[in-house]
């Protein structure tokens, strides 16, 4: 959607500078394919190199987690996933106040 060949020339898509690099190509490729963490944060650090040095993107901040608001009644897996918050794992168990809406 960002910085591929396809998006390059599609109107509506977030690829605004038209931005079709080979190198990216296979990184966009490689990243949601990585086996470990350390795979994929290799495959994004080189993406990142070519932004940077495209002058496409240039990172402002980075905070290292995801902050998420959630209700009591919300739980989630105890393992971090490698691709970290997948909010499709989560699940709903009533509360006492919530028992009457889930009978």
């Amino acid at each position: 959607l960002y910085w591929g060949c396809a998006a390059a020339d599609q109107k509506g898509r977030f690829n605004y500078s038209g931005l079709c690099h080979p190198a990216v190509e296979k990184l966009i490729a490689a990243i949601p394919n990585a086996t470990s963490r350390e795979e994929m944060r290799v495959h994004i650090r080189a993406l990142d190199r070519i932004l940077t040095w495209e002058s496409i993107a240039i990172p402002l901040f980075y905070s290292g987690k995801d902050n998420v608001a959630a209700w009591q009644s919300l739980h989630h897996p105890e393992k971090i996933s490698l691709y970290g918050n997948v909010m499709e794992a989560w699940w709903a168990e009533p509360t006492s106040k919530d028992s009457a809406k889930w009978d």
